[in-house]
């Protein structure tokens, strides 16, 4: 779902902004193939902004919101989660204001640059989607959607 969401999102931004340079079917992840029964989320675990264990997946996200990358930053994380978590599938995410690259090119190669405004978009589109079955979760996502949206300004 979040694939097919994302896969909207880039088509729209490139045809709204023909300078953006976009990558096709470069995604999060597939997020209708993972198992979020048993989820546990980390923040600043060994100094990562946000870890996101799944059962089979991990998905690590840095996020910059004041600050850039220091001292191959991105690489430690990555080799970090791929110590911890080795028979994971990994998904790295670099979170900015307006969706910069990570500095490092071997780090772009690893890391998907994702903005605040593209996060609210998902956010969004799930809830219209979803809201009948997020439970709990309608309560809180319309209040992280109305922080993204606030940051991308």
């Amino acid at each position: 779902m979040l694939k097919w969401i994302d896969e909207r999102f880039r088509a729209a931004q490139s045809a709204s902004d023909p300078e953006r340079t976009c990558v096709p079917n470069r995604t999060l992840f597939d997020a209708d193939l993972m198992d979020f029964r048993e989820v546990e989320v980390r923040r600043e675990w060994r100094n990562i902004d946000i870890l996101i264990d799944l059962l089979d997946d991990v998905v690590t996200v840095e996020n910059k919101v004041d600050s850039s990358e220091h001292t191959r930053q991105l690489r430690r994380y990555k080799d970090i989660v791929d110590g911890e978590f080795g028979a994971k599938r990994k998904h790295f995410v670099y979170l900015t204001p307006f969706g910069a690259d990570a500095a490092e090119v071997d780090d772009q190669v690893v890391y998907i640059n994702y903005s605040y405004s593209q996060i609210a978009d998902i956010i969004e589109n799930i809830l219209t989607l979803y809201r009948e079955s997020i439970c709990d979760a309608s309560i809180r996502l319309p209040q992280g959607l109305s922080i993204a949206r606030s940051m991308a300004l």
